[in-house]
């Protein structure tokens, strides 16, 4: 299961938990009903510390959601709506967090994406674009795309004595055979 989204994965935790906590209270029940009060003091401290991890977890989820969104990412840097497209899977560099590699299925929505990504250049890649067929599998699955469209933009550009120099960038590959979308990001 590839889990989309780091709220979707606390919602999924929490359902599993939710049934260990459904049989403690109704452990609670039998026991108020028995009038067992030292067991229900138990419970129902049990109870309050569920409820307060459920609560920190949703609350972390919502923060979450909101930052690391990668559809409201992709959107804001290239303008390409990806809501109705489904996540297929995501690389990232954990360490340096230097690149971000996120494939999409877009089959639901193919109209549309081939709509907004006409607006940008045809396949092949241009040649003065960064050449992805040495890099690692992944890179060269990118390379390998030969119909569709494409969308390149440099994040820094620096002229630094009258030469223009470049940190970073963001690809986006719509293979019109898979309809999957590809955006890759380099810092």
């Amino acid at each position: 299961m590839i889990v989309d989204t780091i709220f979707e994965l606390i919602i999924f935790l929490l359902i599993l938990t939710f049934i260990p906590m459904l049989a403690v209270i109704i452990i609670c029940i039998i026991s108020a009903v028995k009038k067992l009060s030292r067991n229900v003091e138990v419970c129902s401290k049990i109870i309050k510390i569920w409820l307060l991890l459920v609560g920190s977890c949703l609350l972390y989820g919502f923060y979450c959601e909101k930052i690391y969104n990668n559809r409201e990412t992709i959107k804001k840097e290239t303008g390409i709506d990806v809501k109705s497209c489904k996540l297929i899977d995501k690389y990232a560099d954990g360490i340096r967090n230097a690149e971000l590699l996120i494939r999409l299925d877009c089959s639901n929505s193919k109209e549309q994406i081939e709509k907004q990504m006409k607006k940008n250049n045809k396949l092949p890649l241009s040649s003065n674009l960064p050449d992805l067929s040495y890099g690692d599998d992944k890179q060269k699955e990118l390379s390998n795309v030969k119909k569709g469209y494409y969308y390149f933009k440099y994040k820094n550009q620096m002229i630094i004595n009258d030469i223009e120099t470049h940190d970073g960038f963001i690809l986006v590959i719509y293979d019109s055979d898979s309809s999957n979308l590809y955006y890759y990001e380099v810092d």
